[in-house]
């Protein structure tokens, strides 16, 4: 009799959450390491992320993926890329072709498409001053692609880095690159909230 109460009970409750999962607008989180190490998957979310994220990624690898982001049929997809063309030493004409023809693949789909900010390292990282140069240029161009392609452009950096010298906080990494806890915190609350205003 105990089980007979029960299960009917947990049933139901299954049942409703996999069609609250099922109704939520789903949000592509598309980039490398950076986004696949985010805390994406969480129940208390009104959206339901899809986190396509994969460490060592450059332009050119997510130019080749746009196939996953097509196959989930999202309401929106975020996109950032670039570090690690910068590291691997890509020219950055390359990674500006690489991301306008991402663009305009996904441009054709119904979904809404944003282009996020790449961002700076810290001061731990020996080579912050130079890499983090080339990442406020390559920011400059993906503000004007996304103008020229009529896309959003999502400045996360200059939410996260609230000083006048365009570097990382160290307490919002973990290796001068990586994010921090806080930092997915602030991301998570900075994404969620621009999600919600978009709504009305």
């Amino acid at each position: 009799m105990i089980r007979n109460k029960v299960w009917p009970y947990a049933e139901v409750i299954a049942i409703r959450k996999r069609l609250e999962e099922k109704n939520k607008p789903r949000i592509v989180m598309f980039g490398d390491s950076l986004t696949e190490w985010g805390p994406w998957k969480n129940d208390s979310f009104d959206y339901k992320f899809v986190n396509l994220g994969v460490g060592g990624n450059t332009t050119a690898n997510l130019l080749n993926r746009i196939h996953q982001v097509k196959a989930v049929s999202p309401s929106a997809v975020y996109i950032m890329a670039g570090v690690n063309d910068i590291f691997t030493e890509i020219p950055q004409e390359q990674t500006i072709k690489n991301y306008a023809d991402i663009l305009d693949s996904l441009k054709s789909n119904e979904f809404k498409v944003i282009v996020t900010s790449t961002l700076p390292l810290s001061s731990l990282n020996s080579k912050y001053v130079e890499t983090n140069s080339k990442i406020q240029a390559l920011n400059s161009r993906l503000r004007k692609l996304a103008v020229d392609r009529g896309v959003e452009y999502y400045d996360l950096a200059n939410e996260l880095v609230q000083t006048d010298v365009f570097v990382l906080p160290n307490n919002l990494t973990v290796d001068s690159v990586h994010l921090s806890t806080l930092a997915y915190s602030k991301w998570v609350l900075s994404l969620t909230e621009k999600l919600r205003g978009s709504r009305h």
